[in-house]
């Protein structure tokens, strides 16, 4: 129950940091997938028993057709990460065998993964470390149909559960 509770702020939380225009690819080209950069990092919560691990995304189908069926496949190329978390990579839409997302023109996609870790593994300031400015943690589209990876993105930024809400 504990979990579920969880489960559910974090999903209402990451919807409410996630809502926004948000801002665009620094190339002048328009890239087929928009990472919306001030929307793409990771949040560490502190709940007295355990850490709570959150990535929070938010992309946009810049084509004029449907993007898709493609999930959302998170690695973790940090071995001291992948030690903290217990795994190399997370994809909860296989894990838990939710549906493909498909994305039609223009329409964007917020998502995010959490992950559970024992307090006594790391600190806030060890996440710190490791996630900011680096890249240890990627964000892959991966294409179910053709076998491919459409994007990716490297995530190197690192929030409190404390938030600043941004106007949309």
């Amino acid at each position: 129950m504990k979990n579920t509770r969880l489960s559910i702020l974090l999903f209402i939380s990451i919807l409410i940091g996630l809502t926004g225009c948000g801002a665009t690819q620094s190339n002048n080209q328009k890239q087929a997938v928009e990472f919306v950069e001030d929307r793409m990092y990771i949040m560490i919560s502190d709940l007295e028993t355990e850490y709570l691990f959150s990535i929070a995304c938010k992309i946009k189908n810049n084509t004029n057709e449907a993007l898709g069926p493609f999930y959302m496949k998170y690695i973790f190329h940090d071995d001291r990460l992948s030690n903290i978390l217990e795994r190399e990579e997370s994809n909860i839409q296989q894990d838990v065998g939710l549906e493909p997302y498909t994305l039609e023109a223009g329409e964007p996609l917020i998502c995010g993964d959490s992950i559970s870790v024992e307090l006594d593994k790391t600190n806030y300031d060890e996440f710190y470390s490791i996630i900011k400015d680096k890249k240890s943690i990627e964000v892959q589209l991966f294409h179910i149909d053709a076998e491919h990876i459409i994007a990716n993105y490297f995530i190197n930024e690192i929030k409190p559960l404390q938030y600043e809400k941004k106007d949309f």
